[in-house]
Parts: C-alpha cells; structure tokens; sequence
C-alpha cells in the first residue's frame, strides 16, 4: 500500500464501484474533472443560520460518502477511504444588500469547486448558506460525483428537514458498504 497512507482516522478501506472506476479512468485520462457539481437549494421563510448549519453538518457528517476520497496514487487498485472524522466546510454570508449577486454565486461555485478538486482528500464536498434576502436563503452545496448521487443527497436533505422540524438524529443509516452489496446481489 501507498507509504503516505496512514491507517489513522481510517473507519474503513473499501474497494471502488464499476461507476467510480470509470469516473476515475476518466479524470486521469482527461486531466480535467468534470464531476464537481454544484447544487443550489432555495430555502423560503424563517431560517437561522447556525442552527440550519450545524444540522446540516452534523447529518452530512453521519453519511460515510461525507468522509471518503479515493486513494489511488502508489496503490495496485484504487481504493475509497472512509475516514473516521473530517472537517467539513460550511459558511455563511449575507447578500440580502446585494442587487446582482450572479457574480458572485458563480465566484463561490469556483471557489467551493476548487476546495474539493482532486480526489486524494476527504470530503469530497463543501457548502456555503447565503441569505439572499428577508425569508430568503441559498444552500450551495458543491460535491464530487464519486461519492454521491441524486439518490443520496436526497437522503441527507430529507434527514436535515427532518431534524428541523424536531426529529431526532439517526434516520437512514445506509452505508457504502452496503451499496456495494446491493450491485453483487
């Protein structure tokens, strides 16, 4: 195995999906990483930052996909990383007295793509809240196509509404393990 791989913070080592070989294949052939894709969710009515924030880390933290990159430098088979804990950036700005902000979104997709470009750290992802006025917030959460999927973010932002609305922490637990599971049944 790679020497600079430390098995620190390691919560599991598995194997790639047929999907993630391919992405991989490509990047590396290509030189260019088309997979970083940027998600903005329209958020309406009364919202406090810290505490949407802090949910939405803590249920985008519980998702194994949230803590992997994908080793592949001096290693025979690439391998996906799942690490014990990670820092996830998230931040907040207040745009409401801003008329044009176009701008500046598209400067914070560069930006939040350019944290994550490169698939030798976790997390794969990155997210940025802006009020873009009174009632009125902006998600932006950039993410990497090969540790996740429609379906999955779907699970996260379904657990972060639930939470706000005062459920309890813990609602789907599937993991990547699993999912490789399900493609050899």
């Amino acid at each position: 195995m790679n020497e600079a791989f430390q098995m620190q913070n390691v919560a599991e080592v598995l194997p790639l999906s047929p999907t993630q070989s391919g992405m991989l294949f490509e990047i590396l052939s290509s030189q260019t990483d088309w997979y970083i894709a940027p998600h903005w969710i329209e958020i309406r009515g009364d919202v406090d930052p810290d505490r949407l924030i802090t949910v939405f880390r803590d249920e985008v933290l519980r998702h194994d996909m949230s803590r992997a990159y994908i080793l592949h430098k001096g290693v025979k088979r690439p391998l996906q990383i799942i690490r014990q804990q990670v820092e996830f950036p998230i931040g907040f700005d207040d745009w409401s007295g801003h008329a044009d902000v176009s701008e500046r979104e598209r400067a914070l997709e560069r930006n939040l793509s350019q944290r994550i470009d490169g698939l030798d750290r976790a997390p794969l992802m990155a997210a940025h809240l802006v009020r873009r006025a009174p009632g009125h917030h902006a998600l932006l959460w950039c993410i990497h196509h090969a540790v996740s999927d429609g379906w999955s973010l779907r699970i996260i932002l379904d657990d972060v509404i639930a939470r706000l609305n005062g459920a309890p922490a813990g609602g789907n637990g599937a993991t990547f393990r699993d999912h490789l599971a399900w493609l050899q049944s």
